[in-house]
């Protein structure tokens, strides 16, 4: 019976034809490090050039588009992540990623800042045309290992974090002894639009115990236990790590992957109808690779207790009737939609039109002013709470 789950993996990942290899792009990247006049190129190769970052044993990445938003934004979420760096030792690796031509003012913007700050040791900006958030992962991942970091983090340029959230995440870790991931505890905002709040209404039921998992819009990762870099291939991130992680032998094979409940992020969830229709497409075929992809333990595993928990009747324990129907309902929906996304993969495999590449998606870019409101009255809250 395995060997046909086996063989059924085997062709479902032939519908996706995209390689492991990342197509570099034909302008360098390059790496800064800012003193207080100027900025000077650093190649990772050259020990020497990185004596400056000492006493640093974790990198905090912060991946951008630049031209995604109002540039000021931008410069804001920079500001957010070196404020999490000045607390522990850590650096932030400024990920933008751009055409050619906005290299000169993205480097003005970014000493305009660090000036205003007065704060040059804990920044290296990097520069490339590859816009992937995977591809800058990478990156910051070689750069760990070549200063002999224990820890690699990432977060969204759109998320509002509590003050010592990287800091907890790093503590978790080290008692840990830099095994595993650990992420932040997720507090979701709806947008103004209808799809926004009923995605987020949707997933709030939808959600149990083992679907908690570190996500990449705040996380960190042990450098000893990143194996493999990201491939080319996929794209979501937070998946990635979930599925190299899991470790069938233990009794839990989540044991390693930690949510920190000291760690607060706020971030918004869904956007337009367009933006969340493509967002969640792009989710579920991210799914279906991985399970085609990864050993079928993992992949079951995964199918049965995060993805489409609600559907088997152990999760109707100490649950009212209500929430179990509308659990099932939404879980069914969701599995119907894998369903449809699955045989539209397999059309255009045998139609000599396999699909080439997973879109981004990114979901239209939002002020983050209400969830800087939202994040002073949660931590007041928790304030008085003690």
């Amino acid at each position: 019976m395995m060997n046909i789950f086996e063989v059924m993996q085997k062709q479902i990942s032939k519908c996706y034809v995209k390689g492991n290899n990342w197509n570099y792009s034909k302008h360098k990247d390059i790496y800064l490090h800012f003193s207080d006049e100027c900025c000077y190129e650093v190649e990772l190769k050259e020990c020497a050039q990185l004596s400056y970052i000492k006493n640093v044993d974790s990198i905090i990445l912060l991946p951008t588009l630049w031209g995604r938003c109002d540039k000021s934004e931008i410069l804001e979420a920079i500001q957010r992540g070196i404020e999490q760096c000045i607390k522990f030792n850590s650096v932030l690796m400024v990920s933008i990623q751009s055409n050619y031509n906005h290299r000169e003012d993205i480097i003005d913007s970014v000493q305009k800042l660090l000036n205003e700050n007065e704060v040059y040791d804990k920044l290296i900006l990097f520069l490339t045309d590859v816009r992937s958030k995977a591809y800058s992962i990478n990156q910051t991942v070689l750069l760990a290992r070549r200063i002999n970091c224990s820890a690699v983090g990432w977060m969204d340029d759109d998320v509002i974090l509590s003050d010592d959230a990287f800091l907890h995440l790093y503590e978790d870790l080290r008692r840990r002894e830099f095994i595993g991931s650990s992420g932040a505890l997720k507090y979701p905002t709806p947008k103004k639009y209808p799809t926004s709040k009923f995605l987020n209404f949707a997933k709030n039921k939808m959600s149990t115990k083992k679907t908690k998992y570190p996500h990449g819009c705040c996380m960190m990762v042990g450098v000893s236990s990143i194996k493999n870099l990201i491939p080319a291939r996929y794209i979501c991130d937070d998946g990635f790590f979930f599925f190299e992680l899991l470790d069938m032998k233990l009794e839990n094979p989540q044991n390693n992957m930690r949510i920190v409940e000291e760690s607060i992020c706020q971030h918004y969830v869904g956007g337009n109808v367009k933006d969340t229709y493509f967002r969640i497409r792009r989710s579920i075929i991210s799914t279906v690779v991985y399970c085609a992809d990864y050993p079928l333990d993992k992949c079951l595993y995964y199918l049965k207790e995060v993805q489409f928990n609600g559907l088997f009747p152990a999760m109707f324990i100490n649950v009212s009737i209500k929430d179990n129907i509308i659990k099932s309902v939404f879980k069914f929906i969701f599995l119907i939609w894998h369903v449809v996304i699955l045989i539209e993969l397999f059309i255009r495999r045998f139609s000599g039109n396999p699909l080439r590449e997973i879109a981004w998606s990114a979901y239209s870019w939002e002020k983050t002013k209400s969830l800087k409101e939202k994040n002073l009255y949660l931590i007041n809250k928790i304030v008085l709470s003690n």
